[in-house]
């Protein structure tokens, strides 16, 4: 019960269009959590939502493809970078949405589902990945 009221603590709070800080106060205020537990928390499952509702848009839009993006910085997670970075059949990070990389445990992951991640989606059409895909056969 204790999880499902933070999760509805931060889903409320998205869709209000309240700031993850925000967030993260209610929640230490709310449940007692420290508060840098609080802004993992609120960061964590922003992340996640929002990586949800990007998956949602661009398939319900007709895009397959995504190119995984990490944050470019020092915090991004070896395993992301080597997603980001790897050439695959369809381009340089570029993924299925029916065909989603492995993290380290060998579970499917998106960008932003995983603890912590601060990956993004970019839709790739499927006329780039086929022009790319032509490119590579020739």
């Amino acid at each position: 019960q204790y999880l499902n009221n933070v999760a509805n603590t931060v889903l409320t709070g998205m869709r209000n269009g309240v700031l993850a800080r925000d967030i993260a106060k209610q929640l230490s205020d709310d449940y007692g959590v420290t508060q840098r537990r609080a802004r993992f928390i609120a960061r964590d499952q922003t992340a996640k939502v929002n990586g949800e509702i990007d998956k949602r848009r661009q398939v319900d839009a007709g895009f397959e493809y995504f190119q995984w993006l990490d944050s470019d910085d020092e915090r991004v997670r070896h395993k992301h970078r080597l997603i980001a970075d790897k050439k695959t059949k369809y381009g340089k990070g570029v993924y299925r949405w029916d065909d989603l990389p492995k993290n380290d445990k060998g579970e499917t992951i998106q960008p932003g589902s995983d603890f912590g991640c601060r990956c993004t989606a970019r839709a790739k059409t499927t006329e780039s990945v086929e022009k790319y895909m032509n490119r590579k056969s020739s």
